[in-house]
């Protein structure tokens, strides 16, 4: 008897092991890919319940409809950087974050989470997020006042990378 209860305990054990070691970990969401010189837009339902949540939480009364990939030159650096937008139907207010290429892959990850997002909102054009020495401003071509919105989701708990979190949470 005292065998058998041995040979159970240590088969639990052997099977949490190799459950845990199965387990990996995510550094990283594919949001996208670039493809024949195109940015092909993936799953972004994670982003866009942040996304929501930003909304709900600024109390900004908006519905995204119209979400793009783009490359953008950083307005000072000059550094090529990425991001993911979502606007609404006329594009009087657009949402960002940064996101990485990685290879063919179009990424959000830890380091989107740390630069935040942000959102412009005014008018149709002219209002719209891009980098400036990589911070976050809101372009000011239009007539009308050009709100700008950063908000930091730096998610992370005790067993778990910051982007891990947010999966989880998101």
């Amino acid at each position: 008897m005292e065998k058998m209860i041995k040979t159970i305990a240590y088969n639990a054990l052997l099977g949490l092991i190799l459950l845990m070691t199965g387990c990996k970990e995510q550094t990283a969401l594919t949001v996208g890919e670039f493809k024949s010189n195109t940015y092909v837009l993936g799953n972004i339902g994670k982003i866009k319940n942040y996304w929501t949540m930003v909304l709900q939480h600024n109390k900004i009364d908006v519905k995204l409809e119209n979400y793009k990939i783009i490359a953008k030159e950083d307005t000072k650096s000059k550094q090529l950087y990425y991001m993911l937008v979502g606007s609404n139907k006329d594009y009087s207010f657009t949402i960002a974050v940064q996101v990485f290429l990685n290879g063919s892959k179009i990424e959000f990850n830890d380091r989107s989470l740390k630069k935040g997002s942000a959102s412009c909102g005014g008018c149709t054009t002219g209002c719209g997020p891009e980098q400036a020495d990589g911070d976050w401003v809101c372009t000011n071509d239009c007539e009308t006042a050009c709100r700008k919105t950063i908000t930091i989701a730096h998610e992370e708990n005790n067993y778990t990378t910051p982007i891990q979190a947010f999966l989880e949470r998101y």
